[in-house]
């Protein structure tokens, strides 16, 4: 019984980082750029957005802000990085 508790154990665990780490990312990054597209006219380039669900993690970097006629505005390295503490 022990044995079979364990294995629901790691699966569950497993696929709580397969979401964290891969999917997140994956699902997040395009909303992100359109919801900031839509709500300043203007185009955002995110480069990486990393997730961290063990640590309640989020970096956002290398984001750049260009008007529709492609002038850079605004440039981060990294905009944000959100911690639970």
């Amino acid at each position: 019984m022990f044995a079979i508790l364990k294995k629901i154990f790691f699966y569950l665990l497993l696929a709580y980082a397969f979401i964290g780490f891969i999917v997140l990312p994956y699902l997040i990054k395009p909303k992100i750029i359109e919801l900031v597209s839509q709500e300043t006219d203007a185009k955002v380039e995110i480069e990486t957005l990393y997730i961290n669900p063990f640590l309640f993690k989020v970096k956002i970097s290398d984001v750049v802000l260009s008007s529709l006629d492609d002038i850079e505005l605004v440039r981060f390295k990294e905009l944000c990085k959100f911690r639970k503490v």
